[in-house]
């Protein structure tokens, strides 16, 4: 985490990747962290990726990997993917704020 916050996330990945690569308990967590480096990289698949496998580990809020989804579909033009990354977010905790608000920018509402 020092190297993502020192401004090198290419060597900071090196070492998530060790983290999450073999490690055969996955904490989501990690894997979360790993994505929003990863996005910082423009490696957007490799995010997906890396949230994927989050939404299958402990110590992870769901609710959040999908928010993080949608976003990343957003950035790279996907906006169909990105409305059901939201609305699967909005199943997990319906009241969630930042789900609702992009989720309603997608459709052209009044964003909160």
């Amino acid at each position: 985490m020092l190297h993502e916050k020192h401004k090198s996330p290419k060597e900071a990945e090196k070492w998530y990747k060790s983290a999450t690569e073999n490690n055969s308990n996955r904490e989501g967590w990690i894997l979360v962290i790993r994505g929003s480096n990863l996005a910082v990289l423009g490696e957007y698949e490799a995010v997906l990726d890396c949230y994927r496998l989050a939404l299958d580990a402990e110590n992870v809020d769901r609710e959040e990997v999908y928010l993080n989804m949608g976003l990343v579909c957003m950035a790279i033009g996907n906006y169909q993917d990105a409305l059901s990354y939201m609305r699967k977010a909005l199943e997990v905790n319906p009241g969630y704020p930042e789900a609702e608000c992009w989720a309603a920018s997608l459709l052209d509402l009044p964003i909160c």
